[in-house]
């Protein structure tokens, strides 16, 4: 429910920085900024990096290297590697600002959450990604999620629904 309703505050003109009060107050999961895990993902440090959306998102686009959970995966021990942190995303925070909670309820101990999700990430122009069977190619879109959480996204980068 209260998924729909920061949905519905987007579609309001709602600004990300409130979205992610409302997603931090709930979840209280550490962020990274999309400069930071850029920078660590161009030092090929090993992350564990998980993308916390729908399949039929997934298919649009990700971060390269990005693995997809399900946003209720049970399993959560399998994400866990000693001494890997883990970096979690979403559209926007919110389904990956739940899945980093549980992962830290679940012993994860380095857990961060990416602020403003795949929305920033591709709305500041850093590279998008999919597979195409066992390689990766660049993507140019993000599916967004549904028309509210659209408007969250640059225009040209949504895919159609």
């Amino acid at each position: 429910m209260l998924l729909s309703s920061i949905g519905w505050a987007a579609a309001q003109g709602a600004s990300l920085p409130a979205i992610e009060r409302t997603i931090v107050a709930r979840f209280d999961v550490p962020w990274i900024s999309t400069a930071t895990l850029a920078q660590r993902l161009q030092s090929q440090e090993e992350l564990v990096l998980l993308d916390v959306r729908e399949h039929a998102e997934f298919e649009i686009s990700t971060i390269q290297g990005a693995r997809r959970v399900n946003p209720d995966a049970t399993d959560l021990q399998r994400y866990i590697q000693p001494g890997r942190p883990i970096v979690v995303f979403c559209s926007v925070g919110y389904r990956s600002g739940e899945l980093g909670r549980r992962l830290l309820d679940a012993g994860a101990s380095r857990v961060q959450n990416l602020r403003g999700g795949i929305f920033t990430w591709a709305n500041e122009g850093r590279p998008l990604a999919r597979r195409d069977g066992r390689a990766w190619e660049a993507a140019s879109q993000v599916h967004p999620y549904d028309e509210n959480w659209g408007q969250l996204l640059r225009a040209s980068l949504r895919s159609p629904l």
